[in-house]
């Protein structure tokens, strides 16, 4: 036979971390020769530095200042290269046997765990590796069981250490205790874990072990079936976690991991995995633990101060320790004798030292020896800022260790606060029993596919079963036929049952998709609510209805909605879901009494029946004259008619429809409406044109997308539509393109909506909608495909790094058209060129609101004149919440009251059933709440009103419901649009957009009360981006009248105010509330834009102002317009370019040719030439400044400062608007860029040294340090200029570590010796740096020669550390390069290592 494999995945163990065996030594003499081994070890990696002598106890003593035994030692890692550049994430392929890891429990069943270990890793704790005790149990119950049973006991013990179960009868004659894991662990405990075994098989195959699983996961893995699964084991053992710890590790400080192994009468006996060293835990003590201690748990213990292990019988001995968690968390791993690498424990806090800040994370150095990284994760700061400004180096600072990696000598840190602490975060997410709740989305893969249901696994040990009624909305057994095993699908939890983790969840789209609130407790089925539900049953007397969490009800039959001669089961089926509003409670039945009747108008079915029946029989075959089909010459007749319908048909036309069909598509698992089909007719129904087919699309139903959500929920087969617009005619599916958007709309009429190129001005406001978004730019259409490109430059007044983040496909937009000599043109989407000063955003919302609400046949039956904006609703308080008061109102049963907190006055009654009279500040008709105010100065207003109203008005009982509201349309009657005044505000409704204010009634107004108004707070074109810091409640603002209150915006007074990209500010106070201009309409302002010609005269105001120039608003300063600001690549800007000098504004008042000052242009400038500029910004060693709109360059610090002293002070020496003298170094036409320098200089030297490209030899240049290594140092000249400072030219004498004292980013001064012959022009790090394609590409190509020597005039870092280090100077070194022939046999010489 031939020598056994290893099992599949497994990984032999080095021999240095040895869990087990014998070796033939004694313990004494191996731990001995392991400590002289790693001593030995760290001796190398000191690269022959002696180190330090070490204190009673182990810890370090530097021979010179405190650290520099640590520095010696990473700096020369780092010379070597050895320590790491980036931060590397755990993963399963790089995970190892022994690896130790620090997680928490987030699964606990009777026989496994499942634990939640870093960067996103799982791994399963088996039974028996749960706990020592543990395992131990298990054996001896293996064993005796085996003994029992006349099994084998090898056999019977693998069996129990896998976990599985065994005979009920065996452990009964046993008398083994074995509990439950459930009984022993908790979800959210944190743990210590080490990798045991790492697999990777098939699905099938991940519960298997051993050598049988190894077989079984080598044949998955050849074979064509089943997807690979990867599972990490783990044992929680104390033996195998604090095996590499002695009995010297353990003093005063020391946190680990101990088991529980014996209750005695004073405390607990400990298992501490050291060997000969038990702990022991006093009662007292154990109280800290916040739980009651049984054998097999695991806890974290604490050595305390004092503490030491002291003999006991039987030749070991124990130690005492503490559990409070406060000692626990707050002791600090400290070195010791013998201290290495498998001695460090995951979760040890230490006190850790940045060593460098990588481009992902930080290197760091904890206990002399050790370095470890932190990934972005584990930073404990906030990403979203620049987080590598928040650390630098020799920064210390508390961390914890996340794992150890023997093996590969790898150790990461964390800097979480919360694991700092050693406690999880609020929102970790436990994936146990607790996590699914009823009525919780969920996802998983089918597993198998049965007659009774799908088995979808939720978790790797949750399964979820979705019965036959619930895998579609129709419920039947052939649903089950489109799903198969590995399919992910999406539903929700249906049923829980946490004792034995059974869970039911339901796949039906329609009950998946509601967005109404689910009920799974009975505690959330409230009177008058609405959810939907599935029917279980009918019957004569009623339906029976299950919701979410096994809550069930009964509608009888005369809340069912039938007719007279119908009965429930003829109607309604098992498996449908049907929208009900709960009535009450059922004691009898304990259940909910429930009505199916939505709306109790009778007639509303029977209305849309009779709606439908015209369009149903206008669509039939033969219907209309048209003929039947059942041959080639019918179709094709067919064909030809719906194509003469179409034709009939131009864009811009205005149409009617009514609805013919709703299409649906799937949107993360559920169907939504795409479009609606509808059959169009001629708008008012007067011409003779034949009906054609539309297509609605959801987005043009309206501008607003919340009234397009209304609208979609309204809509239904039959509903009439109009007017609507024909877009395009969509010649390929025999469809006309329509839209309802009221902007579209009122441009068309307008005659503001282009349908080719040569219609469309230059500086004109159109009205459009976004046709896509791509990376680089947002695509605007109009009328018959007409289209214009935003590019990014043109989308927002701010940054734009991703279109997607700030427009939607569908969304209304104002543009306005920067370019129109090309066939596609340019336009501009910016809100400072497209805002609008209306309130027509607002107020189509609330339009569309009121269409929706009355297309609507799910309406409550609710009468809302009782709720008119700004009037008296009485009724009492139902509940108080967090989030303000829930009234219940007399008028109406079905609609719910809610006062924010900041519209109570203090002082005011919370409890239910408290009788209250408030103002209503605004109502939602479709989810039929009523924002209402208790304001004492609102609520005496409205009723001062109303009683004017009442005095006013005849008592007849018609007149009535106008009589509340009568005072405020009198006031409101006073107002005259485009009146500015100024308002306060009540509300704000930031996700629908607007503010509720109120504003002093008109002069002359009875009463004097205020009146409630509208004020948008976003606009068409920042629907999706933040614009501005919304208004509070409280805030004052100026605002002008936009729309007089009327019923198509639900008697809304409409305000305007500019809504822009920076706060809104409110107007002065001097000088009253006078009449303003009205708003301008789209053509006055494309007009007002076509009159900023160049030479031209206008009014600005100063909005912003930046280092370089200024951001104007054209309304009050006096400026000339020079023209539109052209780009380095030659465009034209869409913004304009002013001057406020007193000459250019005085020649363009005259009409006269406006004075012109030469702005330079990239492609003219030449080596050497002078120009006059200003600092524009000092960043990364480089001076920017502007020297025209279009034209900046930088100028190295070198190239920008004299000395090295000055070279540090760079940002103070020059300032943002500073004017600055430059020279033109060098001119890259291909990548637009300026190099120039700011020294004074002569043009015909500066010209030379441009055309030379490098400094000639014996020059004495300012460098700054680019890299150091053992092969010199690099050193950038300039911007265009590269240099190699060998490491015999650094010093004049040998010293002992040359390169100590430089890094990477120092100035120094450097003398030219020559071009440096033995590197090629491609090598180096900087040439890399060209072979990318960065801003060096630029750099001349060959490297030159350097030498740092303070005899040569070379100054650095490095002089001042050689002096602090050795005191002087020392044995001279011949300058210049040691050629071969000056050698001779037997000669000393003086050399530095560079490469080991």
């Amino acid at each position: 036979m031939g020598k056994k494999r290893p099992p599949a995945g497994a990984i032999e163990e080095e021999e240095t971390f040895v869990r087990g065996g014998g070796s033939g030594l004694a313990p004494v003499v191996e731990r001995k020769l392991k400590e002289e081994a790693y001593a030995e070890a760290e001796a190398d990696l000191l690269s022959g530095k002696k180190g330090g002598k070490r204190r009673k106890g182990g810890q370090a003593v530097a021979g010179g200042e405190g650290g520099d035994e640590e520095d010696a030692f990473f700096s020369g890692l780092a010379l070597q290269g050895k320590l790491p550049k980036f931060v590397e994430l755990l993963k399963f392929k790089n995970l190892s046997r022994g690896c130790k890891l620090w997680g928490a429990v987030i699964e606990v069943s009777p026989r496994e765990l499942v634990v939640s270990l870093p960067h996103g890793l799982r791994g399963h704790v088996a039974y028996a590796e749960a706990s020592d005790w543990l395992a131990g149990q298990s054996k001896a119950a293996a064993a005796a069981g085996a003994e029992a049973a006349g099994e084998d006991g090898a056999a019977a013990i693998a069996a129990a250490a896998a976990g599985k179960k065994r005979k009920a009868g065996t452990a009964a004659a046993t008398e083994v205790v074995l509990p439950p894991l459930t009984d022993l662990f908790t979800i959210g405990q944190l743990v210590r874990g080490t990798v045991v075994a790492l697999r990777s098989g098939s699905s099938g195959d991940s519960e298997s072990a051993g050598k049988a699983g190894a077989k079984k996961a080598a044949a998955a893995e050849g074979g064509a079936g089943g997807a690979k699964k990867k599972r990490v084991d783990l044992s929680l053992r104390v033996s195998k976690m604090n095996a590499g710890l002695g009995p010297e590790s353990l003093r005063e400080g020391l946190a680990l991991p101990a088991c529980v192994s014996s209750v005695e009468d004073h405390g607990y006996l400990l298992a501490l995995g050291v060997k000969g060293v038990s702990g022991f835990l006093p009662k007292k003590a154990a109280a800290a633990a916040g739980r009651a201690l049984a054998p097999g748990m695991l806890l974290d213990v604490a050595v305390p101060p004092g503490g030491a292990p002291k003999p006991a019988g039987g030749g070991g001995s124990v130690l005492g320790v503490v559990c409070a968690p406060e000692a626990v968390a707050m002791a600090v791993a400290r070195e010791w004798e013998g201290l290495n690498i498998g001695s460090l424990l995951p979760g040890q806090l230490v006190a850790a030292r940045v060593r460098n800040v990588l481009s992902d994370g930080l290197l760091c150095s904890f206990l002399t020896y050790f370095s470890g990284t932190v990934d972005p994760f584990h930073l404990g700061a906030d990403l979203a800022a620049d987080w590598r400004k928040q650390f630098s180096p020799n920064q210390r600072l508390r961390a914890r260790i996340l794992y150890v990696d023997p093996a590969s000598k790898r150790v990461a840190l964390t800097l979480h606060r919360h694991l700092i602490s050693a406690s999880l975060p609020v929102n970790f997410p436990m994936l146990g029993q607790v996590d699914v709740r009823p009525g919780m989305p969920v996802s998983g893969t089918v597993s198998r596919v049965e007659e009774y249901g799908l088995l979808v696994a939720l978790t790797s040990s949750i399964r979820a079963l979705v019965p036959v009624l619930h895998a579609s909305d129709v419920g039947t057994a052939k649903a089950l036929r489109k799903f198969k095993a590995g399919q992910t699908v999406a539903g929700k939890v249906l049923t829980v049952d946490p004792a034995t983790k059974k869970v039911t969840m339901t796949l039906k789209p329609s009950l998946v998709g509601s967005k109404l609130p689910p009920i799974a407790r009975t505690q959330d089925a409230v009177p008058g609510g609405r959810s939907h539900g599935v029917v279980t049953g009918a019957r004569d007397f009623g339906v029976f209805v299950s919701f979410f969490g096994g809550v069930t009800g009964l509608a009888h039959v005369s809340e069912c909605g039938l007719a007279a001669d119908q009965k429930p089961p003829e109607a309604f089926q098992a498996g449908q879901v049907v929208k009900c509003r709960v009535l009450g409670a059922d004691p009898s039945r304990k259940g909910l009494k429930l009505s199916l009747v939505t709306k109790p108008k009778k007639a509303a079915a029977a209305a849309a029946e009779t709606e439908a029946a015209p369009l149903a029989a206008a669509a039939a075959p033969g219907a209309a004259g048209e003929p039947a089909p059942g041959g080639s010459e019918a179709g094709g007749s067919s064909e030809a008619a719906a194509a003469a319908a179409l034709a009939s048909y131009q864009a811009g036309e205005l149409v009617e429809g009514t609805v013919a069909a709703v299409h649906t598509k799937e949107v993360d698992g559920e169907a939504v409406p795409a479009y609606f089909e509808l059959s169009v007719s001629s708008a008012g129904g007067g011409s003779d044109k034949a009906a054609a087919a539309g297509r609605l699309e959801v987005a043009h139903l309206a501008d607003h997308p919340a009234a397009a959500a209304a609208l979609v929920a309204a809509l239904t087969v039959g509903s009439r539509l109009g007017p609507l617009l024909v877009l395009q005619r969509l010649e390929n599916v025999k469809q006309l393109r329509l839209t309802r958007k009221a902007s579209l709309l009122t441009a068309a009429a307008a005659g503001l909506l282009p349908s080719a190129v040569e219609a469309v001005a230059e500086g004109a406001l159109l009205a459009g909608y976004v046709a896509s978004v791509t990376s680089g730019a947002v695509f605007v259409r109009f009328l018959d495909g007409l289209t214009g490109r935003a590019g990014l430059a043109q989308l927002s007044d701010t940054f734009v790094s991703d279109p997607h983040l700030f427009f939607r496909e569908g969304q209304s937009v104002r543009a306005t058209v920067v370019d129109a000599q090309r066939q596609r043109f340019s336009v501009a989407l910016k809100q400072s060129l497209c805002g609008s000063r209306d309130a027509a955003y607002l107020q189509s919302l609330f339009s569309d609101l009121e269409a929706a609400e009355a297309l609507s046949n799910d309406a409550a039956d609710v009468d809302w004149a009782a709720f008119a904006i700004g009037g008296i609703a009485p009724g009492e308080v139902h509940e108080a919440k967090g989030y303000g008061l829930i009234c219940d109102l007399e008028a109406h049963a079905d609609v719910v009251g809610l006062v924010a907190p900041h519209q109570m006055p203090a002082g005011a009654s919370r409890e239910p059933g408290t009788s209250v009279r408030a103002v209503v500040l605004d109502a939602n008709k479709r989810e039929g709440v009523v924002d209402l105010s208790l304001q004492p100065r609102l609520v005496a207003a409205a009723q001062a009103a109303a009683a004017a109203a009442d005095a006013e008005t005849a008592p007849k009982k018609k007149k009535q419901k106008k009589a509340a509201v009568g005072g405020k349309a009198a006031a409101a009657a006073e107002l005259k649009e485009g009146q500015r005044l100024e308002c306060k505000v009540e509300l704000v409704k930031e996700e629908a957009g607007y503010c509720v204010v109120t504003l002093p009634a008109a002069d002359g107004s009875p009463t004097g009360s205020p009146l409630l108004g509208f004020l948008p707070t976003t606009d068409f074109n920042l629907q999706y981006q933040q614009h501005q810091q919304p208004p509070r409640p409280g805030d004052s603002l100026t605002a002008s009248v936009a729309a007089l209150p009327s019923p198509a915006t639900g008697g809304r007074l409409l305000l305007a105010a500019p809504v822009g990209g920076k706060p809104v500010k409110p107007a002065a106070a001097a000088g009253g509330t006078g009449a303003a201009k009205r708003p301008q309409s789209d053509k006055q302002q494309a007009q007002r834009m076509q009159q900023h010609a160049t030479g031209s005269c206008v009014e600005a105001t100063v909005g912003a102002v930046h280092a370089l120039h200024a951001d104007l608003d054209l309304d009050k300063l006096a400026v000339a317009v020079l023209g539109r600001v052209t780009t380095a690549e030659g465009r034209r800007h869409s913004v304009l370019e002013c001057s406020s000098r007193p000459e250019a504004v005085s020649a363009a008042r005259a009409g006269q040719a406006l004075p012109r000052h030469p702005c330079p242009a990239l492609a003219a400038l030449r080596p050497g030439q002078q120009l006059q500029g200003y600092v524009q910004d000092v960043q990364q060693g480089h001076v920017w400044c502007a020297f025209s709109p279009s034209v900046r360059g930088r100028a190295f610090a070198t190239q920008a400062a004299s000395s090295i002293e000055e070279c540090e002070r760079l940002g103070k020496r020059f300032k943002p608007g500073q004017p600055v003298q430059a020279t033109v170094v060098h001119v890259d036409k291909k990548r637009k860029a300026l190099d120039v320098s700011l020294l004074p200089a002569a043009p015909e030297a500066a010209s030379e040294a441009a055309a030379a490209g490098a400094p000639a030899p014996g020059t004495v240049a300012l460098g700054r340090v680019s890299a150091v290594g053992g092969g010199g140092v690099r050193v950038r000249l300039s911007a265009r200029s590269v240099g190699r400072v060998a490491l015999t030219d650094i010093h004049d004498g040998a010293v002992e570590e040359c390169l100590a004292g430089l890094q990477a980013g120092q100035y120094c001064q450097a003398v030219v010796l020559g071009p440096d012959t033995s590197a090629s022009p491609d090598s180096g790090q900087e040439a890399s740096g060209r072979k990318r394609g960065g801003r060096s590409s630029g750099a001349a190509a060959g490297q030159l020669l350097l030498s740092l020597r303070p005899s040569a005039g070379g100054r650095c870092a490095a002089h001042g550390a050689a002096q602090r280090r050795q005191g002087g100077a020392g044995a001279e070194v011949a300058a210049g390069q040691l050629q071969p022939a000056q050698l001779k046999p037997g000669q000393k010489v003086r050399a530095c290592i560079f490469h080991r």
